[in-house]
């Protein structure tokens, strides 16, 4: 992973991880995308722009997926 696509995933990670239901986020550079893990898509929607905004030329893909808990 470049250092470039190190410091966005920082970034992301700190603006964004426990917002609105996002619990990961992860840059896919071979597919140039952003995974979001999420847990309601619909609590999700005003962040997404945001998110969008600041992933730049990088295409972002939702995933819903049940936050990870320990048993």
């Amino acid at each position: 992973m470049s250092e470039e696509t190190k410091q966005l995933q920082g970034t992301l990670a700190r603006k964004y991880l426990g917002k609105r239901g996002i619990h990961g986020i992860s840059i896919d550079e071979e597919h140039q995308t952003v995974d979001v893990y999420i847990d309601e898509p619909e609590t999700v929607a005003p962040t997404m722009d945001k998110l969008r905004k600041d992933a730049g030329a990088l295409q972002v893909r939702t995933i819903r997926s049940p936050r990870a808990r320990l048993v």
